[in-house]
C-alpha cells in the first residue's frame, strides 16, 4: 500500500512540474517583443507606380550618412567588436561613390600593420553598396 502511495505521490509532482514550466514557456513567449514583420503579400507594383524624390545632394548626401551606412553594413557581417576596433574612419568622396575605410589594425608598441582594414563603397546618389570587403 506504501508503495502505490509513493508513486501515486511522484507521478503526481512529475506532471505538476512539468505543467508550471510550460507555463513558464508560455509566459517568456509573451514577453518577446517583435520588431519587425516580413510579409509576403506585399506587392511591388504597387510601388511601381509611386514616383520618388530626386535628392541634388544625392541619397548619401554627406560623410556622417555613408560612415552610418558603413558601419550598418560591417557589423551585420564582422560583428561590433572588429568595427569597433578600426575606428577612426576615413572618408572619401570619388566620382560620386564614397568610399570608407577602417583604420589599419596596430601591432606590438603601436606599429602599423599592413591589411585586415574594412572598405566599402557607396554609391551616393541611390545608397547602393557597390563593394565590401575587409582587407586581408
Amino acid at each position: 500500500m506504501k508503495r502505490i502511495y509513493v508513486m501515486l505521490t511522484m507521478s503526481l509532482m512529475i506532471t505538476s512540474c512539468h505543467k508550471t514550466d510550460s507555463l513558464k514557456q508560455k509566459e517568456k513567449q509573451k514577453s518577446v517583443e517583435i520588431c519587425y514583420v516580413l510579409d509576403d503579400n506585399l506587392s511591388s507594383d504597387f510601388y511601381s507606380t509611386l514616383s520618388s524624390i530626386e535628392l541634388k545632394e544625392g541619397i548619401v548626401s554627406s560623410p556622417e550618412v555613408a560612415v552610418g551606412i558603413a558601419q550598418a553594413v560591417w557589423t551585420g557581417i564582422y560583428g561590433k567588436d572588429i568595427v569597433e576596433k578600426e575606428k577612426p574612419f576615413s572618408v572619401n568622396l570619388e566620382n560620386e561613390i564614397w568610399i570608407v575605410e577602417g583604420a589599419p589594425p596596430k601591432g606590438e608598441e603601436g606599429t602599423i600593420i599592413f591589411g585586415g582594414n574594412l572598405y566599402i563603397e557607396i554609391k551616393k546618389s541611390t545608397g547602393e553598396v557597390i563593394k565590401v570587403f575587409r582587407v586581408k
